[in-house]
């Protein structure tokens, strides 16, 4: 569980978990639930639904064709180029998403907010 995930060009599901360990997915065709805590995840160019949960720990999406829901506890959470619907939940921590087509629920208890270009 301890240590870094990469996965890259995946063509299926991936499901991955860590705890103390970043997670990195690149292109990928297909749907991600992805579970950490004290880890950094980011995910590029993907066709399907995102799930993520973690605790302590940054998140990144970018440039995705499917839904995209993220509940995080102490982390920044930032959303690039989405085609489909986000749902991000955090508590202390800063949600930014940029460029939406489709529909965003955001919620925060101790951070910021910021929605640019939703269409």
């Amino acid at each position: 569980m301890y240590g870094e995930i990469t996965a890259n060009t995946v063509y299926g599901e991936i499901t991955a978990n860590t705890v103390y360990g970043e997670i990195t997915a690149n292109t990928v065709y297909g749907e991600i639930t992805v579970n950490t805590v004290y880890g950094e995840i980011t995910v590029n160019t993907v066709y399907g639904e995102i799930t993520v949960n973690t605790v302590y720990g940054e998140i990144t999406a970018n440039t995705v064709y499917g839904e995209i829901t993220v509940n995080t506890v102490y982390g920044e959470i930032t959303v690039n180029t989405v085609y489909g619907e986000i749902t991000v939940n955090t508590v202390y921590g800063e949600i930014t998403a940029n460029t939406v087509y489709g529909e965003i629920t955001a919620n925060t208890v101790y951070g910021e907010i910021t929605v640019n270009t939703v269409m």
